[in-house]
């Protein structure tokens, strides 16, 4: 198999005051927009994987969705992408990690750190004007690493100790380091003209 995505959607999105994964975003919502994308770059699986609120946002799923509920979710980020790693086939090439409030980014990035994953790139982080970003490219031999790392330090603990074999894609995509955590973040970008969705 080749490439899978591996959506967190987790957190209490406690500074935005309401649940991230379902607010609006263009003609869907923040989950239905990343999905999408996701499916039009050519992921072969995504997996997501909620916790606080769950069943609240499981009805905006589309039924051919893979998830999973985390629910030590409140130990943070790498606790929810364990529970989505348990998931991966076991065939997987490679898998994104994709955060839920980085709804913007193109489907054109994540085209270009896919061909990257698919042509033997260990690691791939998007880099924009000299910044990474999200979403983290990873080859399916860090699962075990990845699974093992301390989560009070998270994914950063595998992408610090493998540095030599890091990747780093330029992009033209500011998304890749716009988190949306706060209502002020959600009314700057969503009142901004909505491309880069191609």
């Amino acid at each position: 198999m080749g490439v899978a995505a591996i959506v967190l959607a987790a957190g209490k999105s406690e500074r935005m005051g309401t649940l991230k994964p379902l607010l609006p975003v263009g003609t869907s919502n923040f989950l239905g927009t990343i999905m999408e994308n996701l499916r039009r770059a050519g992921t072969e699986e995504i997996i997501v994987v909620l916790g606080y609120e769950a069943e609240r946002i499981k009805p905006h799923l589309p039924p051919e969705a893979k998830w999973v509920v985390n629910q030590h979710y409140k130990r943070g980020q790498l606790s929810s992408l364990k529970a989505g790693l348990k998931l991966l086939p076991p065939d997987v090439g490679a898998f994104l990690m994709v955060l839920v409030d980085h709804p913007l980014v193109s489907v054109a990035t994540y085209k270009a750190i896919i061909n990257l994953l698919t042509r033997g790139a260990p690691i791939v982080l998007p880099k924009y004007r000299g910044k990474r970003g999200h979403p983290v490219g990873f080859s399916s031999k860090y699962i075990k690493e990845l699974l093992d790392a301390p989560e009070d330090i998270g994914a950063r603990f595998v992408i610090k100790k493998n540095q030599q074999s890091i990747v780093e894609l330029p992009v033209e995509d500011e998304y890749v380091i716009c988190n949306i955590n706060t209502r002020e973040d959600y009314e700057g970008y969503i009142n901004k003209d909505i491309k880069g969705q191609g």
